[in-house]
């Protein structure tokens, strides 16, 4: 492999994930998380996001702090503690024991993230991976990406960051290529094992909540079933927030994702605008 490294080489890869719930950023991959935790033969990392497969190969990177794999796979490691406790909570919900089956992360720059050598790296590693990636309103998701590294993060609201502020930030490459799905679609079709991608609007969230996770269920190999998803039917993005994109950002980014807003549209019949 070009980046990945393995200092130890008696490293326990039984861990490896699985399944990536890919992003990308600001479409749902938190509340995909969460949907999935509960569920007895899922273990998910810890944290949600590692920033490793995206980071490989750039350690000038903020968020690189290894490329070595059993760094990562230390994300997937529980105490007995943590084991008895998860054990305990799956009998007491479904009378069913822990018993993990499937491992995945939810890194949400992943699906935009990993690419070229870095991606090829990935599938020597990992060669049946599963991915899921959601496509939002790219207008939108823009928006809302803006809202959180420009306001949330720094502590104040969105009214408070200048025009001139926003202006860099919607010419960012990282920030555009967020919503180029479609390219995204491309390199992981590439890549993955016919039927390993599971592409679903950001829409279904709000639409089909349980019938989106059971189909995540399916495509990663564990038990589909509706007790397995607790909060499905309670779920909501918060991110969605009913304030819409202002002028003049929002005609540029209509003007940006133009062609990729009428592709998903008639793909999965839906209404952005």
């Amino acid at each position: 492999m070009r980046f990945i490294t393995l200092s130890d080489p008696e490293t326990d890869v039984s861990r490896l994930p699985n399944f990536l719930i890919a992003g990308p950023q600001r479409t749902g991959s938190t509340w995909l998380y969460h949907q999935l935790e509960r569920h007895p033969q899922i273990c998910l990392s810890q944290p949600k996001e590692i920033f490793y497969f995206d980071t490989l190969g750039n350690e000038q990177h903020p968020l690189h702090v290894s490329s070595d794999l059993g760094w990562y796979l230390k994300h997937f490691e529980q105490s007995e503690e943590q084991v008895a406790t998860r054990d305990a909570q799956c009998r007491e919900d479904f009378d069913r024991p822990y018993e993990p089956k499937v491992f995945g992360e939810a890194t949400a720059s992943n699906a935009a993230g990993i690419s070229g050598e870095r991606l090829e790296d990935l599938m020597r590693l990992i060669p049946d991976l599963k991915v899921v990636i959601i496509v939002r309103n790219p207008v939108m998701r823009a928006w809302s990406h803006a809202k959180l590294d420009l306001a949330r993060l720094m502590h104040r609201s969105i009214a408070e960051v200048s025009a001139v502020e926003l202006d860099e930030y919607f010419e960012n490459p990282w920030v555009r290529l967020c919503g180029f799905y479609r390219q995204m679609e491309e390199c992981w079709l590439g890549a993955l094992r016919p039927g390993n991608l599971l592409i679903r609007p950001f829409d279904e969230i709000q639409a089909r909540p349980l019938e989106l996770v059971l189909d995540i269920h399916r495509l990663i190999g564990v038990d589909a079933e509706e007790r397995f998803v607790p909060l499905a039917n309670k779920g909501r993005n918060e991110s969605e927030a009913s304030d819409g994109v202002p002028e003049p950002w929002l005609s540029r980014l209509r003007e940006v994702y133009a062609d990729e807003m009428q592709y998903w549209n008639e793909r999965f019949g839906l209404n952005w605008k």
